[in-house]
């Protein structure tokens, strides 16, 4: 058998590395964030308080996108993403769902850049190697 071939994520410096991760982890919970804004939109709620929903789903997706975009840049730049892919990522962002497809893409693959260079990645981000 043959081994797998390297990935680039065994030629990433550590200071790349602690981008990738803490990038992901930013991420990560922008995404959570995400999906608990949106299940507070589903939540039935009586007239009166709909406006204290209102405001807290919209405070909540402004952290989500601030969370976002600065994962993004995080963890692009310790991947090497070049100019233009970054940009295009941070404008993607301002699409509802397709925003959630890039995080999801960009999580993926920081946890597979992570998991190469020996880190164990959980729900809630990279743990440091043993």
């Amino acid at each position: 058998m043959t081994p797998p071939p390297l990935s680039q994520a065994t030629t990433l410096d550590p200071a790349a590395l602690e981008k990738v991760r803490t990038g992901q982890k930013q991420i990560i919970f922008a995404i959570l964030l995400n999906i608990c804004v949106i299940g507070l939109g589903l939540v039935p709620k009586p007239q009166a308080i709909a406006a204290v929903f209102g405001l807290f789903a919209a405070l909540g997706m402004v952290t989500a996108l601030i969370l976002s975009l600065f994962g993004i840049l995080r963890l692009s730049d310790g991947l090497g993403y070049g100019i233009g892919k970054r940009v295009l990522c941070v404008l993607l962002m301002f699409l509802p769902l397709v925003s959630l497809l890039v995080l999801l893409s960009l999580n993926g693959k920081g946890t597979r850049a992570l998991q190469a260079a020996g880190y164990q990645v959980g729900l809630l981000g990279a743990k440091n190697p043993a």
